[in-house]
C-alpha cells in the first residue's frame, strides 16, 4: 500500500475509491495509514467507500488520520465507512470525522456503520454537524449494540434532519440491541421527521430494543401517514416489547 501511495500522482483525477477487504485484502494499521496518505493526493475524489470487518483494527487514531486526509478533498459528494465490528473506536474518532465532514457543502450522502463504543456524546455531536450540510439528501447510520446510545441521540437526530430542506432518505438500519432507546425517543423522532416534507425513503431497524412497545409503533405508523412525499417505508422492531 505504501508503494501505491508513492505512485498515485498519475491518478490525481480519480473520482471514486472503493475498498472492500472481503475481496482477499486484509487491512492492517499500516495499510490504513497508507490509505490516508493516498487520499491526501486525490483531491478530485467525489465518492469514498471503505469497509473494514476486523473487530480489533480501526482505532480513533486511524479515524483521525482519515479525517486529516479528507481535508484535502474539494468536492466530496458521498462517503461510506463501515467499521461495524470495530471495538477500538470511540466518540473521539466519530467527532473528529464529523468536524471535517461538516465543511463539505457538496456532500449528498453519508453512510456510517460504527462499533459498539459510540455514546450519546458522539452521535449528538454528529447530529449537530449534519445541520450544516445543506446539500445532504441521504443518511444511513448503524450503531449495533451501542448500549450507551439513548433517546437523546434520536431526539437530536430528528431535530437535525428537519432543518435539511433537500433531505430525502433516512436509514437507521442497525440500532439493534441499543437497550436504552425507548418509546419516548422514537415518538419524539417521529414527530420531528413529520416536518421533513421532502422525505421519500424511511428505514428504521430497532430490533432487540426492549424499551419500544406496540403503542409507540402505532403512533409512529399514524404519524407517517401525513408525509405525502414518502414512497418507501421499512420498519423492523423484532423482539422489542411488542406483540405485532
Amino acid at each position: 500500500m505504501e508503494d501505491i501511495a508513492k505512485r498515485i500522482n498519475p491518478f490525481k483525477k480519480v473520482r471514486r475509491i472503493d475498498i472492500d477487504p472481503m475481496a482477499r485484502f486484509e487491512f492492517t494499521n499500516e495499510s490504513l495509514e497508507a490509505l490516508s496518505a493516498i487520499l491526501k493526493r486525490l483531491s478530485s475524489l467525489q465518492s469514498i467507500n471503505i469497509r473494514c470487518y476486523n473487530h480489533e483494527l480501526v482505532t480513533d487514531k486511524d479515524l483521525c488520520h482519515l479525517s486529516e486526509a479528507l481535508k484535502r478533498i474539494r468536492f466530496l459528494q458521498s462517503i461510506s465507512l463501515n467499521f461495524t465490528s470495530s471495538i477500538n473506536s470511540t466518540d473521539r474518532g466519530l467527532i473528529t470525522l464529523g468536524e471535517v465532514l461538516q465543511k463539505f457543502n457538496s456532500l449528498q450522502a453519508i453512510n456510517l456503520q460504527c462499533g459498539p463504543n459510540i455514546t450519546d456524546i458522539g452521535l449528538s455531536r454528529l447530529a449537530k454537524y449534519l445541520t450544516r450540510l445543506s446539500s445532504l439528501q441521504s443518511l444511513n447510520l448503524g450503531f449495533t449494540h451501542c448500549r450507551n446510545i439513548t433517546d437523546q441521540s434520536l431526539i437530536n437526530l430528528g431535530q437535525a434532519l428537519q432543518k435539511l430542506s433537500s433531505f430525502k432518505a433516512v436509514n437507521l438500519n442497525k440500532f439493534a440491541g441499543c437497550n436504552n432507546i425507548t418509546d419516548y425517543g422514537l415518538i419524539t423522532f417521529s414527530e420531528a421527521i413529520q416536518r421533513v416534507s421532502s422525505l421519500q425513503y424511511l428505514n428504521l431497524d430497532f430490533n432487540h430494543c426492549p424499551g419500544i412497545t406496540d403503542e409507540t409503533l402505532n403512533l409512529l405508523i399514524k404519524s407517517l401517514e401525513s408525509l405525502n412525499s414518502l414512497q418507501f417505508v421499512e420498519l423492523n422492531f423484532f423482539r422489542c416489547n411488542t406483540t405485532k
